[in-house]
């Protein structure tokens, strides 16, 4: 995806541009300590919908009030970013896509990194005039536990299991490839290269002419490879939100 990720220098020439909204998904109290000047916060779990252990995405018209109180419309370009090596960020990015928005782009280092550095801080809460926003949902994005098993023995379908290889043995989905999202990582940013993703995907075979559904716990690393994914040039992935929670608890579904 062609400028998914901006680097630092690049926040700080567009901070201030037309059009353009600064999201920081840290927790308030953080986010009131500094953040990066003109960024709004909203939090992770305004970007949740939880029932039980379960974290769904949050139904359409909630999210689209949310956005619309921090300024965000339809055609705005945001720019997110956390403290938590993107996987917060990249839920909120994972639910703007779900959900229609075209323009959006993450931070590709961590917000420690901005704030070693020196770069300039702001503290309370900017004033943005309210938005209207309307929620154009993308089907093709989701995976509900009905499709998962739908796809269980489907060839042209690979479940990716995000989490540690410690949690993959204890219980997985059968048939999921273990890709640890950490291993995406690269030592000085939140990625590696396209090209390097592809061939870590190669390896577990991932390849972009199956459909891929990602799934962690509660949806938030697999959102991070779900954007991995999407970097490299796959055209269809989806992400499952509930996750192995859900799945897990389920005394009907197939574990391995």
């Amino acid at each position: 995806m062609e400028n998914f990720l901006v680097d630092i220098p690049w926040v700080l020439q567009h901070r201030g541009d037309p059009g353009l909204r600064l999201v920081d998904l840290r927790r308030p109290a953080d986010y009131l300590g500094g953040h990066i000047p003109g960024a709004v916060n909203i939090p992770i779990g305004e970007v949740l919908h939880i029932t039980g252990q379960v974290a769904h995405v949050p139904p359409a018209e909630r999210f689209a009030a949310t956005l619309g109180a921090r300024g965000i419309s339809n055609d705005t370009h945001v720019v997110a970013y956390d403290d938590r090596y993107g996987t917060y960020a990249c839920r909120f990015l994972y639910t703007l896509d779900l959900y229609g928005h075209t323009r959006m782009s993450m931070l590709g280092v961590n917000f420690d990194r901005y704030q070693g550095e020196g770069h300039p801080l702001e503290t309370g809460t900017p004033a943005v005039p309210r938005s209207t926003y309307t929620p154009r949902t993308q089907a093709d994005r989701l995976a509900t536990k009905a499709d998962v098993l739908d796809r269980l023995k489907d060839p042209g379908t690979r479940l990716v299991d995000t989490r540690s290889p410690q949690e993959f043995m204890m219980g997985h989905i059968p048939g999921a490839a273990s890709l640890p999202w950490m291993s995406l990582i690269a030592p000085d940013r939140l990625y590696r290269s396209p090209e390097e993703l592809r061939a870590l995907l190669r390896e577990k075979g991932v390849t972009p002419d199956r459909e891929v559904i990602c799934y962690c716990n509660m949806g938030m690393t697999s959102s991070h490879t779900y954007w991995a994914l999407r970097q490299a040039g796959y055209p269809r992935v989806r992400m499952y939100p509930e996750s192995y929670t859900e799945w897990g608890m389920d005394p009907t579904t197939p574990k391995e």
